[in-house]
């Protein structure tokens, strides 16, 4: 925890070193937001669902989608993304999360996506406005993809259960956070904490805000041969753009 303090405290001195963007393209460091248009609300449940591979087809999407996340190809939200190589810090750069890739499961309509960079969401990823289900190709077999639940909101304050990082079990955790985190000087509040944990192999911790998405996303990984895990990556929000 000490490394993911001196990187947000350093943070500020980091962002004009950019992969997509540099610090003077942000027009400042808080999350805004545009009059809306009218969005689609989300509520499907697919969790179990099962789907030929010939039934999920590449989609060039238009439209906008309520859920946890408000997800269109015209919305954006940039990081400052700290990489550690063993633990040790290597290097930060500002990255720009986007949804501009999808897919569309014909048998039931819902609309897959790809994030575009790596902060913790599933690969592909359906959202609705209690949870994120990821579509996979199934283990052993070439011509079937299954969904599950990733993460969750909780009935109670907290709840756990089983998961996994591809073959390697893992416990998870959902909690509603009663106070709020500071995140490039700007508190938030109400937020929802994920925590995916295999011991000795991975940790993944997401913290989101509903309606706006994930503000700080911090993952460990055991070095190979070693089964301690350390700091990989830390990814803090910057700004976001929603239309």
């Amino acid at each position: 925890m000490k490394s993911v303090v001196t990187v947000l405290t350093l943070s500020a001195l980091l962002t004009a070193c950019s992969k997509k963007e540099t610090a003077q393209d942000l027009p400042n460091t808080q999350p805004t937001k545009q009059q809306p248009e009218t969005c689609i609300p989300q509520t499907a449940n697919p969790t179990g669902r099962s789907y030929q591979m010939t039934d999920v087809q590449n989609y060039n999407c238009g439209n906008k989608f309520c859920g946890l996340i408000s997800i269109s190809t015209r919305n954006y939200w940039v990081y400052l993304d700290s990489f550690f190589i063993d633990g040790v810090f290597s290097k930060a750069q500002v990255d720009t999360l986007r949804f501009s890739s999808s897919m569309r499961s014909v048998t039931d309509g819902l609309v897959w996506w790809r994030p575009s960079i790596s902060i913790g969401l599933p690969e592909l990823m359906y959202v609705n406005d209690s949870a994120f289900f990821k579509l996979e190709p199934r283990l052993f077999s070439q011509d079937q993809m299954d969904v599950h639940s990733e993460f969750a909101i909780c009935a109670g304050d907290s709840s756990r259960y089983f998961t996994n990082f591809e073959d390697a079990g893992a416990m998870g955790r959902t909690v509603k956070m009663k106070e709020g985190i500071t995140v490039n000087g700007i508190k938030y509040d109400g937020l929802l904490y994920f925590d995916k944990n295999a011991r000795s192999y991975r940790r993944d911790q997401l913290y989101i805000k509903p309606g706006v998405g994930v503000v700080r996303y911090v993952q460990e990984r055991a070095p190979l041969g070693s089964p301690n895990v350390k700091m990989a990556q830390v990814s803090t929000l910057l700004y976001c753009h929603f239309e």
